[in-house]
């Protein structure tokens, strides 16, 4: 049920024929990771070779609780020196399904089948990822690359005080400025 959902939304191509998908391209398997109150599905790379075959020449540095600790001491140190209220109204937003909003590229596609047990029919359905699937390695890059990029544009050509803390993003704002 989760994967068709997936395809409604766009981030799947499927159900696909298996003689549809090019032999070259590997498939990888689907499953699902009981979790407390949900099911994570699992897409995994690493037993169909994609993720052995993946190179990452850098690793993006990810803001901690120390970020978000000076950026709140600076601020309270820079208003009180300016004489202004130190108050701030803070948000935070959590990405929902934060990797299925990349696209893959065509490139990405040729590498990224999926093949998960259809327990209707009691057969394999194969499917065809638009986004960039939940257990590749290059998922995790690209989405920490991206959210820095997006960061740094808030942050240098926005003027806004804001950091990128695991998955959520924290904005910080004086009450004057969030109200006008």
């Amino acid at each position: 049920r989760q994967t068709l959902k997936e395809v409604e939304a766009g981030w799947l191509d499927g159900p696909v024929s298996l003689e549809s998908i090019p032999i070259t391209s590997p498939i990888s398997r689907r499953f699902g990771l009981v979790q407390k109150d949900k099911t994570r599905l699992i897409d995994d790379f690493s037993a169909s070779g994609v993720n052995a075959c993946v190179s990452v020449y850098e690793t993006p540095s990810l803001h901690t609780v120390d970020v978000v600790s000076a950026l709140m001491a600076y601020w309270s140190s820079e208003s009180h020196g300016a004489g202004s209220s130190s108050s701030l109204q803070i948000r935070t937003y959590d990405l929902s399904s934060a990797y299925r909003q990349l696209a893959l590229s065509s490139r990405g596609r040729d590498c990224a089948y999926i093949a998960v047990f259809d327990p209707c029919k009691k057969q394999t359905a194969y499917f065809a990822c638009r986004a960039v699937p939940f257990g590749a390695v290059r998922s995790v890059h690209s989405f920490l690359r991206l959210s820095r990029a997006i960061w740094w544009l808030g942050v240098v050509c926005c003027d806004l005080m804001w950091t990128s803390y695991f998955d959520d993003y924290v904005v910080m704002a004086q009450p004057e400025l969030v109200q006008s």
